[in-house]
């Protein structure tokens, strides 16, 4: 409809505002039947107070011939003069704008959410596989600011200043694009390893948590910015984990920016393809006997080779905690296995940071 914004398309709700002379109105209305009229409820402010409106729709009638109906009733009943109509206009002027550049984002393909008193301001959008978002806070002037979004952490301020909604979708959709191959390459480690953490994954994780071999899992964290420059960390048996972390700091050099983050670790470790999910047996957790724990599945191996059990870190932290003679040393934690007692080792902020 002219003049209103549709906030909530599944209950039909619109915001919208009206000049009717030199009064500024605010609407606004559900339409439960919409096309139809049928059943509305409208809700009309005047800048200053709430306005009490009796205009029941007649049977049949669309919400168009209503929403007229409507306009003429506020014409004959709430016209006044205002000693303030400085202050009114300019109050006109900073929602047409907003108005105009949310239709703008709407006819773009974008979606546009709004609380009823139109504070806070969500758009929504599509980039590759990923639904991403920005949420406004309006202020002074016609002016927002960034209450939240849906990009991981990037440095400096980026564009979270206050300034138009315009500007910063403009500066959003380039940030978008500049991050593009980052979320391409967990795509491509999301589709061919098996990925155990983290239990919950958004558009703001920058990690993954793969199985490496038996015993052996990964944790790959990317830089969203450069995702070539990444940072790894070995989950399993001493043993088994120090050669390949020398093979790491050996080839590290031999990096090539051209292939992406899998191929490149393929080629690293001489290997044809990562393991991935499939039939494999599942194994529980030897403490607290239960294979997954709520997404998370158990990946921290004792570092005697021939001790077969395995745990959850949540478990393994917990039981440490419980301990007389375990330490920890910044994320480093060392124990002692509650199966076969000898040496445990594992860094806590895997588990911190998958919570």
């Amino acid at each position: 409809m002219k003049n209103f914004l549709e906030i909530d398309a599944e209950k039909h709700k619109f915001v919208g505002f009206l000049t009717i002379k030199e009064d500024f109105f605010k609407i606004n209305v559900t339409l439960p039947e919409y096309p139809l009229a049928n059943g509305a409820k409208v809700e009309v402010f005047d800048l200053c107070e709430k306005i009490l409106v009796d205009l029941p729709p007649e049977c049949g009638e669309t919400a168009e011939a209503w929403m007229g109906r409507l306009e003429m009733y506020l014409e004959l009943n709430e016209c006044k003069e205002s000693s303030e109509i400085d202050g009114i206009l300019s109050s006109i002027e900073r929602y047409e704008e907003i108005l105009r550049q949310l239709d703008v984002l709407e006819n773009s393909g974008h979606t546009v959410e709004s609380t009823n008193d139109f504070s806070r301001i969500k758009v929504g959008l599509m980039s590759g596989n990923e639904q991403h978002f920005v949420e406004f806070g309006i202020v002074a002037g016609g002016q927002v600011k960034v209450l939240s979004h849906s990009l991981p952490s990037l440095p400096g301020e980026m564009f979270w200043k206050i300034g138009s909604i315009e500007s910063h979708m403009s500066r959003f959709r380039i940030l978008l694009g500049q991050i593009g191959e980052f979320y391409t390459n967990l795509h491509t480690i999301d589709e061919l390893c098996f990925v155990v953490g983290p239990g919950k994954i958004t558009t703001k994780t920058t990690y993954r948590i793969i199985k490496f071999s038996e015993k052996i899992f990964l944790k790959i964290k990317l830089d969203p910015l450069v995702p070539s420059q990444i940072s790894l960390a070995f989950i399993g048996p001493i043993a088994k984990v120090e050669p390949l972390r020398g093979i790491y700091n050996e080839k590290i050099a031999d990096w090539d920016n051209e292939m992406d983050v899998h191929k490149n670790l393929l080629r690293m470790y001489d290997l044809i393809y990562f393991p991935m999910r499939g039939n494999e047996e599942e194994t529980p957790c030897s403490i607290c006997f239960e294979y997954a724990q709520g997404k998370t599945i158990p990946i921290i191996s004792c570092d005697n080779t021939k001790c077969n059990v395995i745990f959850h870190l949540q478990c393994l932290r917990e039981y440490f905690d419980t301990l007389r003679g375990s330490k920890t040393m910044f994320t480093l934690a060392m124990g002692q296995c509650p199966f076969c007692r000898q040496k445990l080792t594992t860094f806590l902020d895997f588990v911190d940071e998958a919570e």
